[in-house]
């Protein structure tokens, strides 16, 4: 029963204020119809939340909690917007892809160790084969460990490579394509 705040937060919060300071403008508005759809089980889920305060024991944490679900539902509604910008996306799956490798650098180096990397500064928890909380594969009478790389969880750590993996063949697809056109446009003119 203690508040925290965490590393993400503050990239979640320092997000939302580059884009409502930013200057630019979105070639989409949130004012489309599109958007207003999502309002109103949007301001439910927002007043269900903030009722839940007024009932909760603890109205320090309750509090807290509903900022952080505010700032999380803020975050969810921006990305969108931002995704729809030129480039960014593809800015954003190159970023993914490349975290994705060096994650898959440390699941590795864990799995072929059987401990931890030792990056407990980026969240790496810490790993032994026979403890309660690290999550094994039962083999031969022997335990191995599942790779987490620098996730809480391994299967949290396998959606993200999964992810990866997309970004990855989306970025291959893409330039492979866009070769191909050069290459077509540069024979057509020659």
């Amino acid at each position: 029963e203690a508040l925290f705040l965490y590393a993400s937060d503050l990239l979640i919060l320092a997000f939302l204020i580059r884009i409502l300071f930013t200057s630019h403008k979105p070639s989409h508005s949130i004012h489309e119809p599109s958007f207003r759809k999502l309002f109103l089980p949007l301001y439910v889920f927002i007043f269900s939340a903030l009722i839940s305060v007024y009932v909760a024991p603890s109205y320090a944490l309750a509090n807290y909690g509903f900022f952080r679900l505010a700032l999380l539902v803020m975050f969810a509604v921006a990305i969108p917007i931002v995704m729809r910008e030129k480039g960014v996306f593809n800015r954003t799956l190159v970023l993914v892809s490349l975290l994705a490798l060096l994650q898959s650098g440390v699941g590795i180096y864990q799995f072929s160790h059987q401990a931890s990397a030792g990056l407990g500064v980026f969240g790496e928890p810490q790993l032994v084969s026979y403890g309660g909380s690290t999550s094994t594969i039962p083999a031969d009478g022997g335990r191995f460990i599942r790779s987490y790389g620098t996730f809480p969880h391994p299967n949290i750590y396998g959606g993200f490579l999964a992810l990866g993996l997309v970004g990855l063949c989306y970025l291959y697809i893409l330039n492979d394509a866009m070769l191909y056109k050069w290459r077509y446009t540069k024979s057509v003119y020659e």
